[in-house]
């Protein structure tokens, strides 16, 4: 009797792991579109500061910095819509809310960390310029991400 309820047991796991394994995927290509539009943000704000890249050298702008906040806001967005996503699938309504202060809060604690560190590595030289044009960055990767969790939940509207 052991070995039959452990047999059915392994079969009921395997199931369960194919059914996770399929689910993974499916959300996986289904996030993937929504993450296109800012994957072609990031390329293009890339491509811009590539394209005034003499500007920015003489206004004293840190191109190496700008880079690096441009990686950093793609990546906290793709995670912030990850959260978005789990959150969507969910029948809980609180689930929404809750992933929208978390990924906040987490964004918020990131970029003031990376702010701070900065600021403390570049002391007495002048980073307004640098930090102005990355709060830009900022709003228009949060605008874009807005936008996207509007088009998700609303796609997903009709399922619940």
């Amino acid at each position: 009797m052991g070995i039959a309820v452990n047999h059915i047991g392994s079969n009921f796991d395997k199931i369960d792991k194919r059914y996770i394994d399929e689910k993974i995927i499916m959300q996986t290509k289904h996030l993937s579109k929504f993450i296109l539009p800012l994957f072609i943000m990031f390329i293009v704000l890339d491509a811009a500061i590539l394209y005034w890249h003499s500007y920015f050298t003489t206004t004293d702008v840190d191109l190496m910095a700008i880079f690096v906040s441009n990686c950093l806001l793609f990546v906290l967005s793709v995670l912030s819509l990850a959260m978005h996503g789990k959150a969507i699938d969910q029948k809980n309504a609180n689930a929404m809310v809750t992933s929208v202060m978390g990924a906040t809060l987490m964004k918020l604690f990131v970029i003031a960390t990376a702010a701070f560190i900065y600021l403390f590595m570049k002391k007495a030289s002048n980073v307004t310029y640098t930090l102005f044009i990355v709060m830009f960055m900022y709003m228009v990767y949060t605008a874009l991400e807005v936008r996207t969790a509007l088009k998700m939940n609303q796609k997903n509207d009709g399922k619940h």
